[in-house]
């Protein structure tokens, strides 16, 4: 459906930003024995 409209469709765990704070997430939740 995007490229019917020229509109560039992207996904959101390409985005270096989200990659790194579900990381930084999982490792807090490690180093707080909360999982």
């Amino acid at each position: 459906m995007s490229a019917a409209v020229s509109i560039e469709a992207r996904h959101p765990f390409l985005d270096k930003r989200v990659t790194e704070l579900c990381l930084a997430g999982a490792a807090q939740c490690k180093l707080l024995k909360a999982v």
